[in-house]
């Protein structure tokens, strides 16, 4: 039978991976991740799970050790954060161009210096061009089921991509909520033992030598360089569809649902759209309630997906709104919120249609309040009618900042 039990972000996540039947584990410690990895190599130590947890001087190790792990064929995994995601930055293009089914839990650390170890998306969304699926969640329970998720994401046949699982640093990885466990039986059923023949995986077999990776140019191999890289575009591409068909075998088996690369909240009567990612989300539904009761017909909308982008489903709900409102937990300078800048290229086609006010909030972990948030909405409906274009970024949070 299945338990429920009171876990934190990051045993929720250390449970499922020993559940998924991982094969090797590489990774090195680094806070808010470290609980991940110091439970699973205590899983491994004392017998709870049949793993191979290789010990590494960093995070670039770890990711050379999963790139080779996998390359032999093991369902891998491994798990860090911040600095640790930015050391091991040029493995992480090798192990999506080489089409690794590797899956990695990033903890949203805010990036140094100044020193700071608490919850920002700027680490993981640095990344967010390398080729690697993105995805965030807002719970641990959503956490939980999204590894078994990702691990079946990653090695389908039509994907053949790494998957990074993230989530809020401290909001989610140190907080304990109920979490409903599922039976083994059923996850082995959801989420069998990797064979990846059976994927069509090339491997490395010491009795079948050949070369991988090796160099091409363009005056001696024509395109294939081109080739390689337009394949893998299509795989992130094609990711999309299949993960939404892995969310529904996922809810027949365990009854649980999310949504699929987004997941709205009182969106299909609103007139404007509160979008969020991760643990902001929880903030904005309760901003949208009480917005409700005071009469804006508000809604708000998730964004699970970065990569790859929800294009078809941004267009497809926020067509007839009359404004979106979004908020970023990060920020590329000279530009702004990342998120905002990639919802306003997704829907370009709709600007003269829909309003889009763009803010930065909680940047170093600064807490965004659901009164923050009800302020940043109530000072955009003053906007919504003015036909000046483009605002600067609302600053939530931060004192003498204000709009234009």
């Amino acid at each position: 039978m299945s338990d429920t039990r009171i876990l934190t972000g990051n045993y929720a996540v250390a449970e499922a991976v020993k559940q998924s039947n991982v094969d090797v584990i590489a990774a090195y410690p680094i806070t808010p991740q470290t609980q991940i990895v110091e439970a699973l190599a205590t899983m491994v130590e004392t017998g709870i799970l049949k793993a191979r947890f290789i010990r590494v001087e960093g995070e670039r190790s770890a990711m050379a050790v999963c790139i080779g792990a996998s390359s032999t064929g093991c369902r891998v995994y491994t798990a860090t954060s911040s600095q640790g995601l930015v050391l091991m930055h040029e493995l992480l293009y090798w192990a999506a161009a080489s089409r690794l089914p590797i899956v990695m839990t990033n903890v949203n650390r805010t990036l140094a210096p100044p020193w700071n170890i608490w919850v920002e998306h700027t680490d993981s969304m640095l990344e967010r061009d390398i080729g690697w699926i993105q995805i965030y969640a807002s719970t641990n329970q959503e956490l939980y089921d999204l590894v078994f998720q990702c691990f079946k994401l990653a090695e389908s046949s039509q994907v053949k991509l790494p998957v990074m699982l993230c989530m809020d640093g401290f909001l989610l990885s140190h907080t304990a909520t109920p979490v409903k466990l599922i039976d083994q039986n059923v996850v082995d059923a959801f989420l069998p033992e990797y064979t990846p023949s059976s994927f069509n995986q090339i491997i490395l077999d010491v009795n079948n030598p050949f070369t991988y990776g090796n160099v091409v140019s363009p005056a001696t191999h024509g395109d294939l360089y081109y080739k390689h890289r337009y394949l893998a575009h299509k795989a992130m591409i094609t990711a999309g569809n299949v993960f939404k068909k892995i969310q529904f075998e996922f809810q027949k088996l365990v009854g649980r649902a999310y949504g699929g690369l987004t997941y709205e909240y009182n969106c299909s009567d609103a007139d404007v759209i509160l979008i969020s990612i991760g643990t902001l989300f929880n903030q904005s539904i309760s901003a949208v309630d009480l917005l409700r009761k005071e009469g804006y017909k508000i809604g708000a909308l998730k964004m699970r997906f970065l990569r790859p982008f929800p294009h078809q489903e941004l267009k497809q709900i926020c067509r007839s709104k009359k404004a979106l409102l979004i908020i970023d937990r990060n920020l590329s300078p000279g530009i702004g919120g990342i998120i905002s800048w990639e919802v306003k290229s997704s829907l370009l086609e709709l600007k003269d249609n829909i309003k889009i006010i763009s803010a930065v909030a909680g940047l170093g972990g600064c807490d965004v309040t659901t009164r923050d948030i009800i302020e940043f909405v109530k000072n955009s409906y003053k906007h919504l009618t003015d036909k000046k274009g483009e605002r600067d970024i609302y600053w939530i949070g931060l004192k003498g900042e204000f709009f234009g």
